[in-house]
């Protein structure tokens, strides 16, 4: 990431896997993105997710919720 202006986020799958589980690629791994742009010093994050997440939801998937404010991400909130 180091040099770059913009870093995309377009990370996403529909299915666990033994090694990872929806909130270690949907929320920890999101997480880790912005953290690592934000110390590379990447201007501008683009984060797009097809998840429309809801913690009611019956399919584990869609219960996945992003990180809890005051996660890596929220410095890279409002700067695009």
């Amino acid at each position: 990431m180091r040099h770059s202006d913009v870093v995309y986020n377009l990370v996403g799958r529909d299915y666990e896997t033994k090694n990872y589980s929806y909130t270690d690629l949907h929320a920890t791994a999101a997480g880790d993105i912005a953290r690592i742009a934000r110390e590379e010093g990447v201007d501008r994050l683009v984060h797009v997710s097809h998840i429309n997440a809801d913690v009611n939801s019956s399919s584990a998937l869609y219960r996945v919720r992003p990180p809890p404010a005051g996660t890596s991400t929220e410095p890279l909130v409002g700067q695009c």
